[in-house]
């Protein structure tokens, strides 16, 4: 599904670092923002993830100028449930290449997940056991986890949490 016109924004380099655009509404952006954002020649279902992390108003022209700072080149969206709660609820996965492999990872705004907790992720209608870790907050509401495949018959050998159950 296209995102609605009054989403998209039509920007132009600045600098090396830098998108400028005249924004019609204020709100649109802050710091800490998650944004999609592609090359106007790229097909739209091809666009990168990324996290405002500078603003800076141009006086003389009211532009206002935009730093990025790239999490993805393409992400996937994913359904997860939780496997303590059963809960259901949507994120987006993406790879990045280090020099050790790839590794895959979970953008989600539920702040609730925490690390070596599990769920069931559907990815490309494969229902996939995961164990997360490296929780990390990289923008404002936003959670990304390193994601790490279980063996099915794996996930009976972790240990259970311990804690108290309330009613």
């Amino acid at each position: 599904m296209p995102a609605p016109k009054d989403l998209e924004f039509l920007m132009q380099t600045a600098s090396e670092r830098l998108l400028s655009c005249n924004f019609n509404k204020t709100g649109a952006l802050s710091v800490g923002s998650l944004v999609s954002f592609r090359k106007t020649d790229i097909a739209e279902h091809r666009r990168s993830l990324g996290i405002v992390s500078k603003l800076v108003v141009e006086k003389q022209s009211g532009k206002i100028s935009v730093g990025l700072q790239l999490l993805a080149r393409q992400s996937l969206p994913v359904t997860y449930v939780h496997i303590d709660t059963g809960i259901s609820q949507k994120g987006l996965f993406y790879g990045i290449k280090e020099p050790d492999g790839e590794k895959g990872f979970l953008l989600t705004d539920n702040f609730v997940l925490k690390n070596d907790d599990i769920i069931r992720m559907t990815l490309k209608n494969e229902d996939l056991p995961i164990i997360l870790g490296n929780r990390r907050n990289v923008g404002l509401g936003y959670w990304q986890f390193e994601c790490r495949r279980l063996a099915e018959n794996a996930k009976a050998s972790v240990p259970a949490k311990k804690g108290y159950d309330f009613i």
